[in-house]
């Protein structure tokens, strides 16, 4: 290459430069009328404005540190809720960025807000905690001791990682993905993710490995049998997680009521959180399969959690409810090993109990 066309391609790049930082100097997120900015970002102005506030200190020193800290946050907003990627997102007001900035920028937001994850998803532990959500269920669904429901869900990715087994990234779907376990308080907060697994592990095999699980036989152990979660049939009766009677169960009982009852929590509760979360991040739709490897994968899902928490908070509207395919099968449990079979059967000890005391 010859002098000239070194020359072109210098004058080619500084043009470049010199109209983005124009392009920089000229917009700005405020500039947006809020309506505009609702559209293009899907969520309230004063919101995102709070939330750039909160995170901005955080990323002074990052790696795009000539990007101002609100546009990255924003690039990685708009990533969230849109599903799209960077080629994709060019009529945002970040569309300035190239894509190695906006790629970057993404994984500095998620990083930090996975090490913010424990500020804003919290199991309750402490007793005020705890019976501010068992409260929350017995007004709203009549099931005293309950303090969330748990279930999973499945979020499509199109690169499992290096040395991952890929057929064991396959769902009952047959598509690639990894397995989120969620647990929702009454009022559709999350209260504890486990992302960590791949599509084709069960629910119940999630859940026998959760940190909650083992906090729960914990306080079981100890005596203490006062905190109760929900689950469907994906999941096995446990002293502390209560899952409906599978067989036929004659009308008018209270078998049937506390049923109904769950079913109706269950609703509500686990399988509307899945819907809003994926609502809000169509980047976490089976539509938008992450290009990212198992662990950034994971990464986002629980960034997209700590954000679905921060909007409950601020009192954000929710949008219009949609749900994968997959979120829609019919749970099936599988065969249980000798120790969950004891355990299961203590479950159903428990939950006839339970029933037997609140149900009539």
């Amino acid at each position: 290459m010859g002098k000239k066309e070194d020359m072109e391609r210098i004058r080619s790049v500084d043009a470049s430069r010199s109209l983005r930082m124009r392009i920089r100097q000229q917009l700005h997120y405020t500039d947006l009328s809020d309506k505009e900015f609702q559209k293009t970002f899907r969520f309230p102005k004063t919101f995102v404005e709070s939330l750039i506030n909160n995170l901005s200190k955080y990323l002074k020193s990052g790696i795009s540190t000539k990007i101002p800290a609100s546009m990255r946050i924003l690039a990685a907003l708009r990533f969230y809720v849109s599903g799209g990627y960077q080629e994709e997102m060019g009529y945002s007001i970040t569309s300035y960025m190239s894509r190695p900035v906006i790629s970057r920028s993404i994984q500095e937001v998620t990083n930090l807000l996975n090490i913010l994850s424990h500020r804003f998803i919290r199991f309750p532990k402490k007793p005020e905690d705890v019976e501010r959500e068992k409260a929350g269920f017995q007004r709203l669904f009549g099931l005293p001791d309950v303090v969330g429901v748990v279930d999973c869900t499945q979020v499509a990715v199109t690169k499992p990682g290096i040395g991952s087994k890929e057929k064991d990234f396959n769902n009952q779907l047959d598509y690639a993905s990894i397995n989120i376990q969620i647990i929702s308080q009454s009022k559709n907060r999350i209260i504890a993710i486990y992302a960590n697994f791949p599509g084709g592990v069960h629910d119940y095999e999630i859940w026998e490995t959760s940190a909650i699980r083992k906090h729960l036989l914990g306080k079981y152990v100890d005596g203490d049998t006062s905190i109760k979660l929900l689950g469907d049939l994906s999941y096995t009766n446990e002293p502390w997680l209560l899952t409906e009677f599978d067989n036929d169960i004659i009308p008018g009982t209270r078998e049937e009521k506390f049923n109904n009852a769950l079913r109706s929590c269950h609703e509500s509760t686990a399988r509307k959180t899945i819907g809003l979360l994926k609502s809000r991040f169509k980047c976490l739709s089976e539509d938008h399969p992450l290009h990212y490897n198992a662990k950034k994968s994971c990464d986002i899902v629980v960034a997209c959690a700590v954000l679905h928490n921060l909007a409950i908070d601020h009192g954000v509207d929710e949008p219009e409810l949609l749900f994968d395919k997959h979120d829609s099968l019919s749970p099936v449990l599988p065969n249980l090993i000798d120790s969950n079979r004891e355990i299961a059967h203590l479950g159903s000890i428990e939950r006839n109990k339970y029933v037997a005391s609140h149900f009539s």
